[in-house]
């Protein structure tokens, strides 16, 4: 039946591993995926996970991951901002390891407290999901520098392991 595959895309978390170990069998079967001749992806939704993060987790627990194999939410949003409004730089409504990890893979973020009055309304701002670090202020603060024509762009709720 893998045969009749010419790609096949894994979920992580639940299908390949539970935490950090992989479930019985998984390393087997993907290298079954592989031997098939099909192509294979690992796809995560967990919110702050980058496609190395994936690959090192998956090595990890003795499952097969090669660079370029990978799929991440974290990944996509940033393309998809760079997609709608380019360089432009872009407030942030999430803790500082979210905002560092959005610089690190290439948005012109900064943290939604910093904004000027100049700067209003806001005509982008990027709102984390689910994650620890989002305090009252930044809220506030965001809440008070947007307007109906600003673009909100929202992580994912899932926040990974």
């Amino acid at each position: 039946m893998i045969t009749s595959y010419a790609r096949v895309v894994f979920d992580i978390d639940g299908t390949l591993l539970v935490e950090y170990d992989a479930l019985p069998g998984a390393a087997a079967f993907v290298d079954a995926v592989r031997q098939s001749g099909a192509q294979v992806c690992f796809g995560t939704n967990a919110s702050f996970a980058r496609g190395v993060d994936v690959i090192d987790k998956l090595r990890d627990a003795g499952i097969d991951a090669r660079v370029g194999e990978t799929v991440a939410a974290v990944e996509i949003l940033a393309d998809l901002v760079r997609s709608e409004i380019g360089d432009e730089a872009i407030a942030v409504v999430a803790p500082g390891f979210v905002t560092a990890l959005l610089i690190e893979i290439g948005l012109p973020v900064f943290d939604v407290r910093e904004t000027t009055p100049e700067m209003l309304p806001l005509r982008h701002l990027i709102v984390a999901g689910i994650v620890k670090g989002v305090n009252p202020d930044m809220i506030t603060v965001a809440a008070r520098s947007i307007d109906d024509e600003t673009r909100i762009f929202v992580t994912n709720i899932d926040p990974g392991h």
